[in-house]
């Protein structure tokens, strides 16, 4: 049996780089970069889920944050976390230095940990969502955090699509049929 999903769009992404600290990267790439001299994080903005069609929400199964890589640095383990923001931001704004997270609050309020094993061929990293989790990143009306690594002594980098590029990031919700609505795997798409 072909599973339905509908897909809740990334309206904005940006990263911060401690190296830049007063950069803006709201208009590049996504990247997460780990290491004990050097942070990179990804903050990302999607469409709060009850913006989903009439009936999705209720029929939830599963979830999954995709995001497409455009390279990888590491043949190993990954730790992934997601992290709430402690104040809103601005995808053409937010610089490491006014994101509200010092090093030293990262650890506070995560959210979810994922582990995948990475390669330098990695395509995707495709990390499951419960209903719970996706209610706790909820900021306002948006679905709001951010993702970092905690491969530290490992030295882990990773680059991934943004929303302007092919293959953005989304989170993509699995539900059972509804009457009517996606009768097949329609992959609908929200948000944009």
């Amino acid at each position: 049996m072909t599973e339905l999903y509908t897909d809740l769009a990334c309206i904005a992404d940006a990263r911060v780089d401690d190296w830049w600290p007063n950069n803006n990267f709201g208009d590049i790439e996504n990247r997460i970069y780990g290491t004990p001299t050097h942070q990179i994080w990804t903050f990302m903005k999607f469409k709060h889920y009850n913006t989903l069609p009439d009936g999705v929400w209720d029929a939830f199964v599963r979830a999954e944050l995709i995001l497409t890589a455009s390279w990888v640095n590491f043949n190993d383990s990954v730790g992934f976390y997601l992290r709430l923001p402690v104040s809103g931001w601005s995808e053409m704004e937010i610089t490491f230095n006014n994101c509200g997270v010092t090093v030293d609050t990262l650890y506070q309020n995560m959210i979810k940990t994922y582990e995948q094993y990475m390669t330098y061929t990695t395509q995707t990293v495709v990390m499951p969502l419960s209903k719970d989790t996706i209610i706790n990143l909820q900021y306002g009306s948006l679905l709001d955090f951010f993702i970092f690594s905690n491969t530290y002594d490992a030295q882990f980098a990773m680059g991934f699509y943004d929303r302007s590029q092919t293959n953005p990031p989304i989170i993509r919700i699995y539900h059972e049929s509804i009457g009517g609505f996606c009768g097949r795997n329609c992959g609908r798409n929200f948000g944009r």
